[in-house]
């Protein structure tokens, strides 16, 4: 098993721990990249770093080409928020907004657990998979929220109460929706074509009318409208997750004020006593940070305190790391008391996914460098002593 699907396989097992509701008695050591560390600092941080994890699992498999398309997606639209008021962001607290979609998914999360047992983990033309493609295909808030945002890329003014979408009795008319996004969509063609073959509305009626038969591995529309094979309906229901995995994680990710958790993504540092002769300090953080922290704009003061059993750092008020003294730190202390100043330099990793040798173990999991960048002298200061 490659190390990617073993960090995949462990991102979805927390995830099933999550929902199930049994996270309190789920082991540390099987516990993904960074959560605790993140975690501590920050929930939001935590939730932030849970849904990127996400999507670093989800580019290495089919669906890379959708996930890159929404990350384009999600970097437009957190200026266009900032530019509206945050009109999106605030969209995402109402009860329309993730609130009602997290029991709508629990319930189709259970129904998906129920079914896989009974199918050997494959999809099958029954009239219970059928049943569980249209209770999919009825989670209104994904179509609004993507229509939403459709209608914030194309530059058109966002009603928020999707006034021209509905009925006159004010229900929701999905078709309606489903065809303005199909126009709307053009501009990102994975997105369009998954969409596309997701939301077969002629399927979904056809099932919800109880308007067909099943013909061995066919599905055949009653009045001859439509015939859709296994291979066909496999491919409509993966399309169909993979959307609403896509959105999902967006109205996450943007729901969450990230000014609140620039600093959380370090989760490590390293002391270097001989950088040129000058004390230097390496700050470890984590790749899903490295966009909201600008290079670690926020860093503007060091302090170190010192006593006999071990070294403090404080990196702007909030971050904290102790470690035990050894010879190595005692001299990077000491040389550190000699200048007003040490060099920083960041340090991004991600989990250790590639052929070479592991870079570093940080609290039991195994990480890779992305990128190194000096930053700069930066002033420390001193209290306690040894």
């Amino acid at each position: 098993m490659s190390r990617i699907s073993e960090i995949r396989n462990m991102v979805l097992a927390y995830e099933d721990s999550l929902w199930s509701g049994t996270l309190k008695s789920y082991p540390n050591e099987r516990v993904p990249h960074g959560y605790l560390s993140v975690f501590k600092c920050h929930p939001d941080a935590y939730h932030f770093h849970r849904h990127e994890m996400f999507n670093f699992v989800a580019r290495s498999g089919e669906s890379s080409s959708l996930i890159a398309e929404f990350e384009i997606i999600r970097s437009k639209l957190i200026e266009y928020d900032k530019q509206n008021g945050y009109i999106i962001r605030q969209y995402l607290k109402t009860e329309n907004g993730l609130n009602k979609l997290v029991d709508r998914l629990r319930n189709i999360r259970e129904m998906y657990t129920e079914l896989l047992p009974q199918s050997d983990g494959q999809i099958y033309l029954t009239r219970t998979w059928l049943n569980y493609y249209v209770s999919t295909y009825e989670v209104t808030e994904y179509l609004l929220m993507l229509l939403m945002i459709l209608q914030a890329l194309n530059g058109m003014e966002i009603d928020t109460t999707f006034s021209a979408m509905r009925d006159r009795k004010g229900n929701v008319v999905k078709g309606r929706v489903i065809n303005r996004i199909r126009e709307l969509s053009g501009d990102y063609p994975v997105l369009n074509e998954y969409f596309c073959s997701g939301f077969n509305p002629g399927f979904r009626n056809s099932i919800g009318h109880n308007n067909y038969r099943i013909d061995g591995n066919m599905f055949i529309d009653l009045d001859g409208a439509l015939s859709i094979d296994i291979e066909c309906f496999r491919r409509m229901n993966y399309h169909l997750q993979e959307i609403h995995s896509a959105i999902f994680n967006f109205m996450n990710l943007h729901a969450i004020n990230t000014d609140k958790i620039v600093d959380c993504g370090t989760i490590s540092v390293g002391y270097q006593s001989n950088f040129n002769g000058i004390p230097a300090l390496n700050i470890f953080e984590l790749w899903s940070f490295s966009s909201i922290s600008q290079d670690l704009s926020w860093l503007h003061t060091i302090k170190v305190n010192a006593n006999k059993l071990h070294l403090k750092l404080k990196l702007n008020g909030r971050i904290i790391y102790k470690n035990l003294w050894d010879k190595e730190l005692v001299r990077w202390y000491d040389l550190t008391k000699d200048n007003d100043k040490i060099l920083v330099r960041v340090i991004t990793i991600q989990p250790h996914i590639n052929h070479n040798e592991t870079d570093f173990n940080i609290r039991g999991k195994d990480y890779e460098v992305l990128s190194s960048k000096v930053l700069g002298y930066f002033p420390i200061s001193h209290t306690g002593r040894l």
